[in-house]
């Protein structure tokens, strides 16, 4: 689906090919254990991570996860955001597979991100997964 933004989230649940070959991966290792997910894209130095659904492990692990990537990168909270999100990984993961995500949208310059701002995005996502991580410890 095209939004507004020029942006493009798929026509369904896993209808794009790079999308397909991640969700064969991630069943896989729900297979093995429980776990989460943090996204990664670019642009916007914003932080995705609302869940409108009924799981609970879902809506409140998310709400962690996201809590802790605004804190730690200091990045805009995308409550307001509107976008229906049809075909993206991250609503597929918490809505069909029941598994909590985040996106987190590095950058703040057109794509691709120019090489002259990875020290800065690195430097403010280093210990995002580490503290993510700390939810399941």
């Amino acid at each position: 689906m095209r939004n507004d933004d020029g942006s493009y989230t798929g026509k369904r649940y896993e209808s794009e090919k790079e999308t397909k070959a991640i969700v064969k991966i991630t069943k896989e290792l729900k297979k093995q254990k429980k776990f989460a997910v943090v996204n990664y894209h670019a642009m916007g130095n914003i932080v995705f991570g609302s869940y409108y659904g009924n799981n609970k492990f879902v809506k409140n692990t998310t709400k962690q996860m996201y809590n802790i990537a605004i804190r730690t990168t200091g990045y805009s909270s995308a409550k307001g955001y509107q976008s229906t999100g049809i075909g993206n990984y991250r609503e597929y993961l918490m809505h069909t597979e029941k598994i909590p995500s985040i996106t987190i949208e590095v950058g703040s310059q057109s794509c691709p991100v120019p090489q002259s701002s990875y020290a800065s995005i690195f430097n403010r996502n280093k210990y995002v997964l580490l503290r993510e991580a700390k939810i399941f410890t």
